[in-house]
């Protein structure tokens, strides 16, 4: 017995449009075998965290994306940032790394040093354009984030620094 196909399905079956099913399935696989291009800028990130230049040059040259994001939205600058790796931060941004790109909180590599008390970090990042001023997704600067975090140092650094920038 011949099943009775529908006036879209036939369209769809004519147009050899994929499915919704099919489309899910599709992105699914994708996500679960990410391409060349997407395993290169997860081993930048990956890199940077460790502070392994070597690895992030050797990387950088294969064509990975210095600005490429993780799932919560971090760079490889906001990790090496994140992680207290000033030399692993320079050379990313010398290979295009945006010192302004936020994450899904609205954070940005400053707010990452800044909360580690970096202040290195914070004066390279500072000196490459990073936006003093830009608060996240509750309201937070840099300075605000390292003066939560107890870190006097850092935070009278930025405090000098945005004034500086404002003046």
């Amino acid at each position: 017995m011949a099943q009775k196909i529908s006036g879209r399905a036939k369209e769809r079956k004519a147009a050899k449009k994929p499915l919704l099913s099919e489309k899910l399935s599709t992105e699914r696989a994708r996500k679960r075998s990410p391409d060349a291009e997407s395993r290169l800028n997860i081993s930048l990130i990956d890199a940077s965290l460790e502070g392994n230049a070597a690895k992030m040059k050797r990387l950088l040259k294969q064509g990975a994306d210095p600005n490429s994001k993780n799932t919560p939205g971090m760079t490889a600058l906001m990790t090496a940032a994140a992680s207290g790796k000033g030399d692993a931060c320079k050379l990313l941004i010398e290979n295009g790394a945006d010192v302004n790109l936020k994450d899904i909180y609205g954070e940005t590599a400053l707010h990452a040093a800044a909360s580690k008390g970096d202040a290195k970090v914070c004066r390279l990042l500072a000196e490459n354009g990073a936006d003093m001023d830009w608060r996240d997704m509750y309201g937070e600067t840099a300075l605000q984030k390292a003066k939560d975090a107890g870190h006097a140092e850092t935070a009278a650094y930025l405090k000098k620094a945005m004034k500086g920038a404002k003046g």
